[in-house]
């Protein structure tokens, strides 16, 4: 059954119930996105939709004097044209558990961090630095040997080919079962 819209009275209403349906529609959402980091990556923005999410890049290094923080683990939304996210994500220790050599180098790559240091024969670097600050991030160690014996240290976590991680500031980071800043690699 088609509408007669003949009338004037009845194409006036038409066309306020258009413009009604098409204001409720944009404030639904349709012409709006938010931008929340991707938890795995820490490094990239993704842009949420009602219909999908993108990765829109990767973040850029800080300038000089801006400071970063390290912020609790959680999403956060923000929502305009532009958007950026913070350049050098947080390590932590799980990122380090249970992981191999080339895992930790992809999670370096990942967080942007440069290699430094000798490669070994395979071309794979050990160390990796955050590229702004020049601070180490990740050191992969094949073992601890004591220099007086010659023999591994005590530590079996670090008389094995092991991982140590810092922070954003530096600092050691421990395993939180034992305190240990060692992580053997698998």
């Amino acid at each position: 059954m088609a509408l007669n819209l003949e009338t004037p009275a009845l194409r006036a209403r038409a066309l306020i119930l258009a413009i009604l349906t098409a204001v409720l529609a944009m404030l639904m959402g349709a012409g709006t996105a938010s931008a929340i980091s991707l938890p795995a990556a820490e490094t990239r923005v993704g842009v949420i939709s009602p219909t999908a999410t993108t990765v829109v890049g990767v973040a850029e290094h800080t300038v000089a004097g801006q400071h970063r923080v390290r912020a609790p683990s959680q999403r956060y939304s923000t929502s305009g044209h532009c958007v950026a996210a913070e350049g050098r994500g947080a390590l932590g220790p799980n990122d380090l558990i249970g992981r191999t050599s080339q895992e930790i180098r992809d999670l370096a790559a990942l967080l942007g961090l440069a290699a430094f240091g000798q490669a070994d024969a395979q071309g794979n670097y050990r160390k990796f630095k955050d590229p702004v600050t020049g601070q180490q991030r990740v050191r992969i160690d094949s073992g601890h040997v004591a220099p007086q014996t010659g023999l591994p240290f005590n530590d079996p976590k670090a008389a094995v080919p092991h991982v140590h991680g810092y922070d954003q500031e530096g600092n050691k980071i421990r395993n939180p079962l034992d305190n240990n800043p060692h992580f053997p690699l698998c």
